[in-house]
């Protein structure tokens, strides 16, 4: 009776860590209402949305003269809170190469090999100052990851790499429920999950003067809940259908080698715990379990 219960207990936990942890695929769809794009006489600034869950803001120039990007002077929004575009910083690489020769004009006809090596750094330092050749493009800002932008307040991702969770699969914060297959959210400008906005300021002259100011924004309008076969475990976005608005996904809950873990783990905990509990039966107890002859 008790090995029964065992049995049924270790079923029943493999069916919910399979069923409620298993990962769904998480698709956030962008409004696009237009406010995404601004467009004069001199440039087109336009907010895009890469396959990998990265959002750019690109500019084109339009005049045959160089536009300067003015990002000391620029913004990014994220959830209605400002940060300067750029920000002071540079980047130190090492790198060290070498070559050999080989010297066979000596005594005894014994080849030398002589090796020299150089290392060399390159610091890039961040632009404050970003040029726009004429008539050509170039992105001047990026949000990367969009997933880890999203308002944990209204939305909760998951936790994809915790074994023994309940809560791996991602949920809706104003009904606490987890994410299923066929869910579906709308939203406004007012209560989305993630906004993101630029404030631009550019001129024709590297100095700042003649400025002029150009505004993009963008915000999650709907999610939708499906299968995880539409984004890769590294969040790229592998159908991207272009009839649809602007989206990036992600994958919530355990991936299934997680669920197995789990249920190997617990079924090998339970067959150990069965197998001390036979040893410590009486020769009696095991006769009666067809398991001791006499």
């Amino acid at each position: 009776m008790m090995k029964k219960t065992y049995l049924t207990l270790l079923a029943l936990f493999g069916t919910f860590s399979m069923t409620f942890g298993a990962q769904i695929g998480v698709y956030c769809f962008m409004a696009a209402t237009g406010k995404e794009i601004y467009q004069d006489r001199n440039i087109t600034a336009h907010i895009l949305l890469t396959n990998n869950g990265i959002a750019l803001v690109e500019v084109e120039n339009h005049s045959d003269s160089i536009v300067f990007i003015d990002r000391g002077r620029s913004f990014s929004w994220i959830n209605g809170e400002s940060a300067p575009m750029f920000m002071p910083q540079s980047n130190t690489e090492s790198h060290t190469y070498g070559h050999s020769t080989i010297d066979n004009d000596t005594p005894y006809s014994m080849a030398v090999i002589n090796s020299e090596s150089h290392t060399y750094s390159h610091t890039a330092y961040d632009q404050r100052i970003l040029p726009i050749a004429p008539h050509g493009k170039g992105v001047v800002y990026a949000w990367n990851s969009l997933k880890n932008l999203l308002n944990r307040h209204i939305i909760d991702i998951g936790n994809d790499g915790g074994w023994f969770r309940y809560h791996c699969r991602g949920r809706f914060r104003d009904t606490g429920a987890r994410f299923e297959k066929g869910d579906f959210r709308n939203y406004t400008d007012y209560d989305t999950p993630l906004r993101i906005s630029a404030d631009l300021e550019y001129s024709f002259d590297e100095s700042g003067a003649d400025r002029h100011d150009a505004h993009v924004a963008d915000y999650v309008s709907h999610i939708s809940i499906g299968p995880r076969d539409g984004v890769s475990k590294n969040g790229v976005l592998l159908y991207n259908d272009t009839s649809t608005s602007p989206c990036f996904a992600f994958r919530s809950g355990k991936p299934f080698g997680h669920s197995v873990g789990e249920f190997l783990s617990v079924a090998s905990i339970v067959g150990l715990y069965v197998a001390v509990k036979n040893m410590n039966k009486t020769p009696e107890a095991l006769k009666d379990m067809h398991l001791y002859n006499y």
